[in-house]
């Protein structure tokens, strides 16, 4: 069984077990809630519990690459091109 801290919003993890990143949106202490948003943009919740059995490692913010350029742009915590013209995968505003 994993033992994993507490997550912490903004920062980006790798499920070892399936090989996905993603981004810790949201943690409610009190309702034991994360809110995690994929590389995909997809969403999901999951609970405290579930959180501490998974096998996580923390990592840096990905990068993504522009096809119509041979530079990597940066990638921001929202998942949206840093520059305009990229793709936007974000809920938010």
């Amino acid at each position: 069984m994993a033992s994993n801290g507490d997550p912490v919003i903004d920062s980006w993890y790798r499920d070892t077990e399936t090989g996905k990143d993603f981004e810790v949106i949201g943690f409610d202490e009190e309702e034991g809630s994360i809110e995690i948003q994929h590389l995909d943009g997809t969403l999901e919740d999951l609970d405290l519990d579930t959180w501490h059995t998974l096998s996580l490692q923390p990592i840096e913010a990905p990068t993504v690459w522009d096809e119509d350029s041979s530079d990597q742009e940066s990638f921001d915590y929202r998942g949206v091109f840093q520059e305009t013209g990229g793709f936007d995968v974000t809920r938010h505003p």
